[in-house]
Formats: C-alpha cells, sequence, structure tokens
C-alpha cells in the first residue's frame, strides 16, 4: 500500500514540476489509465487513506490546466473516483483536501454529485477551505451546479465563514468568491443584500492583507447586487464608495487587457447602477475623480447598442482566434505527418539496408563455418590416433612400473639377506676371537 501512495506522491510531483512532463505522463506514459486504475482497485482495502488522499493529488496534477488529460481521466472514470474518495474520507483532512484540489480541476458536468458531499463537509467545517474552493469551481459558470446549490443552505454558510473573522483568510476569501458566484441569481442576490453581503465584501477587501483576487471578488459581489436591483439594501456607507474609487484609480494606472477585463467590466458596472442620484454621484467623483467616474461610466455603456456592438466585436475575435488555432493545428499535423513519414521512410531503408548487410553477413558466416568443421574434423582424427598413442604409452609406463616394483622387492630382499649374512660373519669373527684369546684349560 505504501509504494502505491508513494507512486502517486510521485506521479504529481512530476505532473506539478513541468508541463512537458505532465503532457507525457498522459500521452506516452498512459498514467491517466494507470492512476485510475490503481486508485479504483486499492482505494476500497483497508489502511488507504495515503491511497486516496495521494491518489487524489496524482489526477488533480494530471488535470492541471491539461484538456487532453482532463478528457482521459473523464473517460477513465476520475471523477467517481475523487467522488468515491471525498465520500470515504469526509472524516481525513487530507483526503478532503486532496479530493477538493482534484474537483477544481475535474470535468465539471460529471461532478454534480460532489456537491452533497462537500456541503456535508462544509457542516462539520463551516470554515473548510478547500471545501469552500471546490464549491466555487463547480458553481463558476455552470448553471446545473448552480441550480443544484439551491436550497442547499450555501448562501447562508458563506455568510457564516466570510463574517467568522476567526476563520483562516483563505477560507474567508473563498466563501466571498462563492458569494459572488451566487449573487449572478436574482434570488441569491436578493438574499445576500438582505443580509449584508455588500459591508462583508467591503470590509474583506479592507481588512484582508492586499490580494487581487479578493478585491475582484468583492466588485464582482457589488457589481452583481447592484445590478439586481438591490442598491437600497446595499446601503451607501462611505467606505464602498472608497472602496470603488479606490479601484478606478489603481485601474485607470493599468494597461486594459485580457487579465483585468472583466474586473475591470465589474467596476464599471458597479460604478454605473451605484450613481443613482447627484449626491451618489458626487461621493464617487469625490473618491476616484471626476475624470474616471465619467471615463467608467461612458465605458460601461448605458444602450442595448453598444452591448450588442461589444458582443459582436468579441464574436468576431473568437471567430478569428479559432480559425488561427484551426489553421495552426492544420499545419502542425501536417508538418507532423511529414515528418513521421519521412522518419518512416528512412526506418525502412535503414532496415533494408541492414538487412541486405546480415544477408551477407550470414553467408560469409557460413561458409567460415565449413571451413572450421573440415579443420575441426581433421584436427579430431588427429587427436584420435594422438591418443591411441597415449593409451599405448600409458600401457608401456605402467608395465615399466611393475617391473621397477619387482625389482624394487627383490633389491628390498637381497638387502634383508645381505644384512642377515653380515651379522653371522659378525657372530663368526667374534666366536674366532673368543677362542683364540681364551687360556687354555690346564692339565
Amino acid at each position: 500500500m505504501a509504494c502505491v501512495a508513494e507512486a502517486f506522491h510521485a506521479v504529481a510531483r512530476l505532473a506539478k514540476a513541468d508541463v512537458a512532463v505532465q503532457t507525457r505522463l498522459g500521452e506516452e506514459l498512459d498514467a491517466c489509465a494507470l492512476v485510475t486504475g490503481a486508485l479504483r482497485n486499492l482505494s476500497s482495502e483497508k489502511g488507504c487513506s495515503g491511497i486516496r488522499a495521494n491518489g487524489c493529488m496524482a489526477l488533480q496534477a494530471l488535470a492541471d490546466d491539461n484538456e487532453s488529460n482532463k478528457i482521459k481521466l473523464g473517460e477513465e472514470g476520475a471523477c467517481e473516483l475523487v467522488l468515491d474518495a471525498l465520500r470515504a474520507g469526509a472524516d481525513d483532512d487530507d483526503i478532503v483536501i486532496q479530493a477538493c484540489l482534484a474537483v477544481c480541476d475535474a470535468n465539471k458536468s460529471k461532478l454534480g454529485a460532489g456537491i452533497q458531499s462537500l456541503i456535508e463537509v462544509l457542516h462539520i467545517k463551516p470554515d473548510h477551505e478547500y471545501a469552500w474552493l471546490a464549491i466555487s469551481a463547480l458553481a463558476d459558470n455552470y448553471p446545473p451546479h448552480q441550480r443544484e446549490l439551491e436550497g442547499k443552505g450555501v448562501v447562508s454558510m458563506a455568510l457564516q465563514t466570510a463574517r467568522n473573522a476567526e476563520a483562516s483568510q483563505i477560507a474567508r476569501q473563498r466563501a466571498l468568491q462563492v458569494m459572488a458566484h451566487r449573487s449572478e441569481l436574482r434570488k441569491c442576490s436578493q438574499k445576500l443584500a438582505a443580509e449584508g453581503a455588500c459591508a462583508i465584501a467591503v470590509d474583506l477587501a479592507k481588512q484582508l492583507p492586499p490580494d487581487e483576487d479578493t478585491t475582484e471578488w468583492a466588485i464582482m459581489l457589488i457589481s452583481n447586487l447592484a445590478e439586481t436591483d438591490n442598491t437600497l439594501a446595499m446601503g451607501a456607507g462611505e467606505d464602498l464608495f472608497a472602496l470603488l474609487g479606490k479601484e478606478l484609480r489603481a485601474l485607470s494606472e493599468m494597461e486594459p487587457s485580457e487579465n483585468n477585463e472583466l474586473h475591470r467590466n465589474n467596476l464599471n458596472a458597479a460604478v454605473r447602477y451605484m450613481s443613482t442620484d447627484s449626491i451618489a454621484v458626487l461621493r464617487l467623483s469625490c473618491a476616484g475623480g471626476f475624470e474616471r467616474l465619467v471615463a467608467a461610466l461612458l465605458a460601461h455603456g448605458d444602450t442595448q447598442e453598444r452591448e450588442l456592438r461589444t458582443s459582436i466585436n468579441r464574436f468576431k475575435g473568437k471567430l478569428k482566434q479559432l480559425a488561427k488555432a484551426r489553421d495552426e493545428s492544420v499545419a502542425r499535423e501536417a508538418a507532423a505527418t511529414e515528418a513521421v513519414a519521412a522518419m518512416r521512410a528512412g526506418d525502412l531503408t535503414q532496415q533494408l539496408a541492414a538487412k541486405e548487410g546480415a544477408d551477407g553477413d550470414l553467408a560469409a558466416a557460413r561458409k567460415e563455418m565449413e571451413q572450421w568443421r573440415t579443420v575441426a574434423n581433421r584436427q579430431g582424427d588427429e587427436l584420435a590416433q594422438q591418443a591411441a598413442d597415449l593409451v599405448q604409452k600409458v600401457v608401456g609406463v605402467a608395465q615399466l612400473q611393475a617391473e621397477l616394483s619387482e625389482m624394487k622387492d627383490r633389491r628390498e630382499q637381497d638387502e634383508v639377506d645381505l644384512l642377515r649374512l653380515a651379522q653371522e660373519l659378525t657372530d663368526g669373527l667374534r666366536g674366532t676371537k673368543r677362542a683364540r684369546t681364551d687360556p687354555a684349560p690346564r692339565a
């Protein structure tokens, strides 16, 4: 189990480290199918919390900003696995965090069933920042999920978390983000306005450390509330006008770009809808400057003609982008096909040349083998004759050894006989000598 969890963690680290590695993992190494298959087979075992958490981490890393991998993961059933992990590990913070992050990068259309699990997590821990992040990602510009959130108390929980000074900064920011997305619906915007969401947004933009996202979500919420005729319920405090004026000044110093276009449009809309009377206009001009206020009002526009023209221009731009992308894609595919064909032709040529060379080498090897076989046969005959001669020599040597052994035995017997004779001679000499030296017997 531990090695599988470590493998999931390694896949996540590699996918996050480099976009090229992430793409190769999905396209060449089939990591999408392997990770989902392993998670499906092992996540139901006992003690598998590490597998669930690291598996969700790997899925999130593979899907992050990679549409191809998202499609493959969706086809492999990764969304259902993430939801299963979220349900089964609701009491495990690591699993919930990784599952929520995976939800943010998964296919939205297949994750509607995860909303209830996220709501259950928030009931247990209202300031769970990753659960708020996942809910915001699911509801962002996706009406089916926005409808799914109806009647589940999400607005009330978001208000409670955003008000809670003891909640983490990120949790309060995510709750504000959810309120901003929910305020796009008239029914929710009315509830938010009545519950003081505008004041909460202004306070968060002031109290939390400077953060572009917090300010943008606050302005989005204010714009949506004002657009749905909630200006009276929102109030008209000095802090609200100060925030709008501050953002007017900040954006006037920036060049228009795609990165700040949505924020700029939301700010212009908020300024337009808050300019309900001369006093409000005066307060806005004091906070942001009269020229900036006029520019915001003109930029927002007040007629269907301007909105239609903007939409048409935007649509034309998208068509141009799509056409350019299509042409580039066709050119890339043609170039890739030609490159593959050329590479294949080169490979075939090399293979043919290698085959011809191999055939020649094989014929030469066979000829050389026959020569060696003839030599080996001749040498075999010679060795057989040498072996026969050697056997005869060995037999002769054995006979000589037998004769030498007999001679040795005879020699040893002769030595024994000589020793015995020598002993007898010695004894005889001693007797003779003794006889000479002994005196003659007296008469």
